[in-house]
């Protein structure tokens, strides 16, 4: 009987030692085991392929992962390489994992987890100026949208969101 309880022991601590490590980096905690995600507290829930391509770019600790690698690590090898998949599991993930927005967009290279959110993807610079009370998201848009409330077609511009930028700049250096 002894022997029995040895042997439970030596395997319990075998299996503990078989989990991969709950991973947690800028405000979002990884579980791997229960393929569970927490973002502040949180629980997020994920697709499989969501799960996948974030469980790959939080293993790279802030490093830049390009997409065909996720593609690559997420999908299996019948993955089309001309895809717009991971564009579209990052939008969605974006989406999902709410704001500031934690994975950011390395020009040409890929994606990664950005350490510090909130200084990375689809905020502008002035977001960080001091004294500047105003939240400013520049986005594109459709450029022959119509306006709500209007009957003509109302063009949006990034000259629009430019100048708004520049006349937020001029008033918080003030």
């Amino acid at each position: 009987m002894r022997e029995l309880v040895l042997r439970l022991r030596a395997l319990d601590r075998w299996r503990a030692h078989s989990r991969p490590p709950v991973r947690e980096i800028a405000g979002l905690r990884l579980d791997p085991f229960r393929r569970e995600v927490y973002r502040d507290g949180r629980y997020v829930a994920l697709t499989c392929n969501q799960f996948a391509v974030l469980e790959v770019l939080v293993a790279a600790e802030g490093g830049a992962i390009s997409a065909e690698e996720l593609l690559e690590r997420a999908w299996d090898e019948n993955a089309d390489p001309f895809t717009n998949a991971v564009r579209i599991i990052v939008s969605a993930l974006r989406k999902r994992l709410g704001e500031p927005w934690l994975i950011a967009t390395v020009p040409g290279v890929g994606y990664r987890i950005d350490t510090a959110p909130g200084t990375g993807h689809g905020e502008a610079a002035m977001d960080r100026a001091p004294g500047l009370s105003v939240r400013l998201k520049l986005t594109r848009r459709n450029p022959y949208a119509r306006s709500p409330g209007r009957g003509r077609a109302v063009r949006h511009g990034g000259a629009a969101c430019l100048a708004a930028a520049r006349q937020l700049m001029a008033i918080s250096k003030r």
